[in-house]
């Protein structure tokens, strides 16, 4: 429910070569929701292989004048350091995905 929008997109990764990332609009600027509970809501909604490792937040998604997701666009900004990962703090005793 903190959640306004998201966005999912392939994140660059050394190892994997992708990893799956999640990014976010708070509903309210400046509230941002707990990285743990949004593991925990994808867990129980998506299938594993699609939950997100990473999770970032930002203000605004970059739309072309037609109102299309520039998904691109947010993998360059991760890839520039202009959207950096929030860490997902996970409980003691609960596993990660």
């Amino acid at each position: 429910p903190d959640i306004g929008q998201v966005a999912v997109v392939g994140v660059p990764d050394r190892y994997w070569g992708d990893q799956v990332g999640g990014i976010t609009i708070p509903k309210v600027a400046g509230a941002l929701p707990d990285v743990a509970a949004l593991h925990d809501f994808a867990r129980e909604n998506l299938a594993a292989y699609k939950i997100p490792n990473l999770w970032y937040f930002t203000d605004a998604f970059p739309f072309t004048e037609t109102g299309k997701l520039q998904k691109f666009k947010l993998v360059d900004a991760i890839q520039a350091g202009l959207l950096t990962p929030v860490t997902r703090d996970v409980p003691a005793g609960r596993k990660s995905a």
